[in-house]
């Protein structure tokens, strides 16, 4: 009996418009519990989340039901309510 099994890893990199350095040290804390939280709730398995003052590094376990564009637009979206 065949099975299938897989990972997959990817890193996104965004950041806010024009690229802005506006996060202090306290809301980058803030930012990566929130994106921690955001990704587990959805079935996105955080690796490691890291904010820099103008971009933000995510690495995260997708599962297969996910595309790499739908993590993406998912994540994005709903961090910048």
């Amino acid at each position: 009996m065949a099975s299938t099994y897989s990972k997959i890893y990817i890193q996104f990199v965004f950041s806010p418009k024009r690229r802005v350095s506006h996060f202090s040290k306290i809301e980058r804390e803030r930012i990566s519990k929130f994106l921690f939280g955001l990704s587990k709730a959805k079935g996105i398995h955080p690796i490691a989340i890291h904010c820099m003052p103008d971009h933000l590094h995510v690495f995260v376990h997708l599962p297969t039901s996910f595309s790499c564009g739908q993590a993406m637009s998912y994540l994005k979206a709903n961090s910048s309510r």
